[in-house]
């Protein structure tokens, strides 16, 4: 994604510049540096989320005919939030 909003934290662009390398010419301010690495942390964490109630809700739909239909409906929910992150 071009427009991305860690690689626009990753640019020189905020007019925020850490000159301690000035032979590599501009580089991004260490808060927008860590504000990408944040964001990324938090997408790596929402993904692994996702796929472990993905396989919790696939582990438990052999019983679900088991269920009471309550428990059936909380299943399709988790499933639903899972598939919209």
């Amino acid at each position: 994604m071009s427009d991305d909003i860690v690689t626009r934290l990753r640019m020189p662009i905020c007019g925020n510049y850490d000159d301690d390398h000035p032979s590599w010419g501009p580089q991004p301010c260490s808060s927008c540096v860590e504000a990408a690495d944040e964001i990324e942390r938090l997408r790596a964490d929402r993904d692994m989320w996702k796929r472990t109630c993905t396989k919790l809700v696939g582990m438990m739909l052999p019983y679900s005919l088991l269920m009471n239909k309550t428990e059936q409906k909380e299943l399709q929910i988790i499933l639903e939030e899972a598939v919209k992150l």
